[in-house]
């Protein structure tokens, strides 16, 4: 599984779309949790740290582009999308359109939860790292690694310079 593409947009809390060119992606900035956890729900990786709902805007559109064994599946994920808080997938929908593919949607939730960690993207919270040595740790251990990472990090760190890595600042 690999992340290629994602956005996330709410009214008031996130607004952002980077386009994952490196293997580790460092998210800096006051959301970036909260990034990290809309981006494993939308997964079906329901191990966030915190909930989103409990934003204040807590109504979030996800697009993404995944790599699934060989297949890529554009997927816009909606959480909180009615009154009732429900949530919403959709799968290889048609541009400008509510129509999506029912086959599509339901293949990619199915893959979702069969694929292992081993094959997951790994997430990394700022909470495992109390100083600015275990990020450099973080990144020298992962940099070589065949995985891709996700690393929100504490919002006095300042940007990490690295080849393997694209900084994202997310507000």
């Amino acid at each position: 599984m690999k992340i290629n593409n994602i956005s996330i947009t709410s009214h008031t809390a996130l607004d952002f779309e980077i386009n994952v060119a490196k293997p580790i992606t460092i998210l800096h900035g006051k959301h970036s949790v909260l990034a990290l956890d809309l981006m494993r729900e939308v997964l079906g990786d329901h191990n966030s740290v915190c909930d989103p709902n409990d934003i204040d805007d807590g109504h979030f559109i996800i697009h993404t582009d995944v790599d699934i064994d060989g297949k890529n599946f554009s997927a816009c994920y909606i959480r909180g999308a009615d009154f009732t808080h429900d949530n919403r997938i959709a799968v290889n929908f048609k541009p400008n359109s509510i129509e999506y593919s029912e086959d599509d949607t339901m293949e990619f939730l199915e893959k979702c939860k069969e694929i292992d960690s081993a094959n997951r993207p790994v997430f990394i919270y700022p909470s495992a790292m109390a100083e600015k040595n275990n990020v450099t740790a973080f990144i020298q251990a992962l940099s070589g690694a065949d995985k891709q990472v996700f690393l929100a990090i504490p919002e006095e760190f300042s940007e990490i310079n690295h080849d393997n890595i694209m900084n994202v600042f997310v507000n």
